[in-house]
C-alpha cells in the first residue's frame, strides 16, 4: 500500500503529560520531550484514522478501499493539510420507508350524465275499488209512454134453446189504433156458458166455462193491430155442462160485457 507521506499526523508531546494508546491490547506510552525513533502505523480512510488498526513499527493490513498512514515519534512541527480525498461509491438503496397516514377526502366529483331510461316495470297489481261516485244529474223527461184505452160494451141474448145461440151476436166496437186485446165478463149471474169470440170475422179465443153468479174477467186475448175505426166482434155462446138455469146441455141466455182495450203511442 502506498504510503500517505504528506498527510502525516504529528504528535505534540506535552509537558508532564503522557499518552497512552491502547495497539492490540499493549499500551504503548510516549513521554513528552523524549524523541525516539519509534514509527507509527495505521489505517485511515477520508482523512480519519481508524484507531484500532495503530500498529507499531510495522504497517497493519488494511481493509480495501483503505490507505496505510505513518508518522514518527518526534516533536516535529505538525504537517500541513493532506489533498481531500476521493468521493466514495454511492451507498445502497434504504430499506421502503413505513406507509404514510391515510390522505385527507378528496373533492366531490361533478355531476356525471343522466342514465339512460330503464327498462319498463311490470304491471302493478289491480287497484281497490274506489268510492261510489255521486248522484247524477236527473235526466230528462223521456217521450209519452203508450196510452191505454178501455171501452167497456154489455151484451145478452136470448136463445132458442139449442146447445149454441146462432146467428152469433154482432157487435160494433171502436178502437184506438194499435195493439187491441179483448176480454169478457160473465154478467149473466144464472147460467153457466163459454163465448166463442171472433173480430172482423176471424176467430180469436174461446172463454173458459164461466160459471154463476158471475163478475170474473178472462184474460186478455190479443187481436192484433187494427186501423183505429169501428170494428165487428163476433160472440157464440155456448153450454158444454149443466148449470144454473140452462138444463140438458141447452142454452137459454147468456149476458155479460166485453172489454175492447188499445193502447197507442202518441206521436
Amino acid at each position: 500500500m502506498a504510503r500517505l507521506l504528506s498527510s502525516r499526523i504529528g504528535i505534540a508531546a506535552l509537558t508532564c503529560i503522557t499518552t497512552a494508546i491502547l495497539v492490540s491490547g499493549i499500551t504503548f506510552a510516549v513521554a513528552a520531550n523524549s524523541p525516539t525513533p519509534n514509527t507509527y502505523y495505521a489505517c485511515a480512510r477520508w482523512g480519519t484514522v481508524d484507531p484500532s488498526t495503530i500498529t507499531l513499527n510495522a504497517p497493519p493490513t488494511c481493509r480495501r478501499n483503505w490507505i496505510v498512514v505513518s508518522w514518527n515519534q518526534t516533536n516535529s512541527a505538525t504537517g500541513g493539510t493532506g489533498a481531500t480525498g476521493g468521493t466514495g461509491p454511492v451507498g445502497g438503496t434504504g430499506a421502503n420507508g413505513g406507509t404514510g397516514p391515510v390522505g385527507g377526502t378528496g373533492a366531490t366529483g361533478g355531476t356525471g350524465p343522466v342514465g339512460g331510461t330503464g327498462a319498463t316495470g311490470g304491471a302493478g297489481p289491480v287497484g281497490g275499488t274506489g268510492p261510489i261516485g255521486g248522484t247524477g244529474a236527473t235526466g230528462g223527461t223521456g217521450p209519452q209512454g203508450p196510452i191505454t184505452i178501455s171501452t167497456p160494451y154489455p151484451v145478452s141474448q136470448v136463445c132458442e134453446g139449442t146447445f149454441y145461440c146462432d146467428p152469433p151476436l154482432d157487435v160494433t166496437v171502436t178502437t184506438a189504433g194499435g195493439p187491441t186485446y179483448l176480454s169478457f165478463e160473465d154478467g149473466d149471474g144464472c147460467a153457466s156458458f163459454q163465448a166463442d169470440l171472433s173480430f172482423d170475422g176471424v176467430h180469436v179465443a174461446t172463454t173458459p166455462i164461466l160459471y154463476p153468479p158471475g163478475g170474473v174477467w178472462t184474460p186478455p186475448y190479443f187481436v192484433g193491430s187494427p186501423s183505429s175505426g169501428t170494428h165487428t166482434v163476433q160472440i157464440t155462446g155456448s153450454s158444454p155442462t149443466l148449470g144454473g138455469c140452462n138444463t140438458q146441455l141447452i142454452i137459454d141466455a147468456w149476458g155479460g160485457t166485453l172489454l175492447v182495450t188499445s193502447a197507442i203511442t202518441p206521436g
